[in-house]
């Protein structure tokens, strides 16, 4: 198998990868992860269903394994546009919560 973005991920984001059954990023993560990964900006424009979200949440996941923030406190805010969206991303961080790749979410929110 050829070297991916996926490869330079830690092992536990690896991990919770395959217990996913997902052994090969979509293009758009294959595009994105890198430049994410450097802290640059990303604009990210791909169909439903692409792996948008984790080009997104994977190198935020992999920034923090690889260098945790022993003080505690906020270390990521993720907002969404959408209370669907917001649902979706909470269902996806309570699984790489599950798999010790993140910490619970401890809020979420959606308006009326």
């Amino acid at each position: 198998m050829a070297a991916t973005v996926f490869d330079a991920l830690h092992p536990r984001i690896q991990s919770g990868l395959r217990e996913l059954g997902i052994s090969e990023p979509t293009p758009p993560q294959e595009k994105a992860i890198g430049p994410i990964s450097q802290g640059k900006s990303v604009l990210l424009v791909a169909p439903t269903a692409s792996g948008k979200t984790e080009a997104a949440l994977l190198p935020i996941f992999d920034a923090l394994l690889k260098a945790p923030n022993p003080a505690g406190g906020i270390e990521v805010i993720y907002v969404t546009p959408l209370r669907a969206l917001n649902r979706d991303i909470h269902r996806r961080l309570m699984f790489w919560s599950r798999s010790g790749t993140a910490t619970p979410p401890r809020g979420t929110g959606g308006g009326r």
